[in-house]
């Protein structure tokens, strides 16, 4: 179970639902539990018309998946020290690239994930600007995993996802760490090669 859901490292997850009562967001915009919530409704979304051969219909829900992830603070926070050392117009284009293996690899293969498990919720816990999302997704015949959806609030105001422990195992580190490690031997230019790769091997 746990290599399966390894797959979330580069999954930002996500999906499926048994509500419990959220917390209001005291600036603007919607609280963050509901903020997860929607992320799993699209990507739920996504995952049905794909699976009846609708990729254009699909596609219509990826801006508003998508749109509830900082994908600029994931996009820096895996890349690390190494953000820095970007031009702004390589940072561009690596939160780009990062952003449709989101759409192209993570959203479809979690949607997948979680269909297959239930969903319960635990209470949000709030620290200023910060607050944790806590699941707990049950599979059948493999047991309970942890889930914790960690999300900052914007300039505007506005909760959006920024990493997601499963069990205790932080996406964004697991992504950082398999960055470092490429980043290290070959480089920045070799970085950006395997990850278009892997975006054009998952459009087919």
């Amino acid at each position: 179970m746990i290599q399966s859901v390894k797959i979330i490292a580069f999954i930002l997850l996500w999906t499926g639902l048994t509500l419990s009562p959220a917390l209001a967001n005291k600036q603007t915009g919607a609280a963050p539990q509901t903020t997860v919530e929607q992320l799993l409704d699209a990507i739920q979304k996504i995952k049905i018309e794909n699976d009846k051969g609708k990729a254009q219909n699909a596609s219509e829900h990826t801006p508003h998946a998508l749109s509830k992830l900082n994908m600029e603070w994931i996009s820096a926070k895996a890349l690390g020290k190494y953000w820095d050392q970007r031009t702004e117009v390589e940072q561009k284009e690596f939160t780009e690239l990062l952003s449709q293996l989101f759409v192209h690899v993570a959203f479809p293969n979690s949607g997948k994930f979680f269909a297959e498990l239930k969903i319960h919720y635990g209470k949000t816990t709030l620290n200023k600007d910060r607050a944790i999302v806590p699941m707990k997704v049950v599979h059948t015949e493999e047991g309970e995993v942890g889930i914790d959806f960690h999300l900052r609030t914007t300039d505007k105001g506005e909760w959006k996802i920024v990493d997601v422990d499963l069990d205790e195992v932080s996406m964004r580190n697991n992504l950082r760490n398999q960055f470092y490690k490429i980043l290290a031997k070959d480089g920045y230019p070799d970085l950006i090669r395997r990850m278009t790769e892997k975006l054009q091997e998952s459009k087919g």
